[in-house]
Parts: structure tokens; sequence; C-alpha cells
């Protein structure tokens, strides 16, 4: 199934088939389908051993020394290496450096400015926009549409961004869907900060819970620029490998608490 967001990165893809590029970068925003059109690379090379890789640094080394006693084409996925360590990087370049014939590699990533330079110029490059709201609601109906009927009415429809948020909130009973649906900013305001940092990252029973759900649903549910610009900042620091998630989200908490009046 083909979407509107990945139309052009597909397109991209075919004409570097074209050419046998070996070595392609995938940048896109998490859950916008970056391996997906990943293994499409393949179909268009007529490649069909694909394997998908962990930014781990020991599966990158096991996978390129095993294909050095492969003589079939083989095409190795390294899934968003931006959130791996700096020798994951290490690790592929002296690959990338002294390509094999026979093996080709597609490194995804979230974040193209925490890609190494040396690792894109040796790379072409392909870009995903984010899903549009057709391409969500179409993915959603594809993997079950008894579930998106019962779901796409509720506000926190709205605040999916990503084929990767439906796969998470279809996995959710209907108690913790409700505990992201009723997120209010005034008990923000009300809490201590150590109880509102808890609240963002864990459901009733305690249980782990992306804090980026509460802080879209509050910035959804706001009126102020002031509380949007707030949940903007908080969500671009969730994404960033150097700064700990525990104090984006201290930083939220006391900014909505102490720094916002009107939050409405």
């Amino acid at each position: 199934m083909d979407f509107k967001n990945q139309s052009n990165a597909l397109i991209q893809l075919k004409l570097l088939s074209d050419h046998n590029t070996h070595s392609i970068l995938i940048d896109g925003v998490a859950g916008s389908g970056k391996t997906y059109i990943a293994t499409k690379y393949a179909e268009f090379l007529g490649i069909a051993d694909v394997h998908v890789i962990s930014s781990n640094v020991n599966d990158i080394r096991e996978c390129i020394e095993s294909s050095f006693t492969l003589t079939n084409k083989i095409l190795f996925i390294v899934e968003n290496a931006d959130l791996g360590v700096s020798s994951v990087f290490s690790t592929m370049l002296k690959f990338l450096e002294e390509p094999v014939d026979h093996v080709y590699i597609i490194v995804t990533c979230r974040n193209i400015q925490y890609v190494p330079d040396t690792i894109i110029s040796r790379c072409s490059t392909v870009s995903i926009i984010p899903p549009t709201d057709d391409d969500i609601n179409t993915y959603a109906k594809s993997k079950d549409t008894a579930r998106f009927d019962d779901l796409h009415n509720m506000k926190l429809w709205k605040i999916l961004k990503s084929f990767s948020d439906v796969d998470y909130i279809y996995s959710l009973n209907n108690e913790n869907l409700n505990y992201i649906e009723n997120t209010s900013i005034e008990w923000l305001k009300k809490l201590p900060i150590s109880n509102s940092m808890w609240r963002l990252n864990h459901f009733q029973d305690n249980s782990q819970l992306p804090p980026e759900y509460k802080v879209r649903m509050i910035m959804e549910g706001s009126k102020n620029k002031f509380v949007k610009d707030i949940c903007l900042d908080c969500l671009n620091d969730l994404q960033k490998t150097n700064i700990a998630s525990h104090v984006v989200l201290a930083k939220f908490a006391f900014e909505i608490k102490y720094a916002v009046e009107d939050f409405k």
C-alpha cells in the first residue's frame, strides 16, 4: 500500500535503483514509513534477501561480516541510526567507504542533523514528509476498519501524526484511551512538579506512557499561543538524543505551572 507522503520518495528510489545505487540514507520523522519504502527499494532491484537491523554496533558488524561469505544480492536496512551511539556510524563508515558489489545498504534516520557528514556524503539522500491525515486514516482502516470506526471520532485521533501512532493507539485498552483523552492542563497547574512528571509519563496503573501523547493533547486543547509554544518546544526536545526525557518533562511541567497565567 502506497501513501501520499511517500510518493516522491518512491519516485526517487526507483531512479536510484535504475542507477544501481548501493548506499542510501532515508530521512523522515518517526512512523513515516522509512523501513517500508526501504523494502520497496529491494523490490525495485529484485533483491529477496533483506535484513532489518537496529542501530546496534554488534548487529551491524555481524551482518556486514556475514555478507562477505554470500554471493547473492543482499540489502541491509539500518533503522534510526541517529538514535544509536557514535560508534554505529564508525562501523558503517568503513563499509560505505569500501562497498561490496552484491551488498546494498539503506540507513534510516529521524533527524538528519544527528547524522555525520561523513555518512551523508557517501549516501544518496531521500526524504519522506510526515503522513497526511488521509494517509493516517487509510492506514488505520487497512489495519482494522471496526477499530477505526470506534476511535476516529475521539479527540485523541487529532493528535496522531504517524503510522506508528496508529499502531500504538490501537494497542491500548479503553481505560488507557480514556486516560489520554481526558488529559487536562489544570492538574499541571495544581500538582507538584514531580507528580506532574509522573502523570505525563505513566498510565493510572503506573505502566509506561510515551509523554508526547499527553503533551500533544494539551497542545491540541489549548487556545493559548504560549501554551502551544511550550508544548511544541517539549515535543521537539523529546525527539533529541542529547537531552534526557526527565529533564524535558521537568522543564515542561515547571513552565506550565509557573510561567502560564491564562492557560485556557
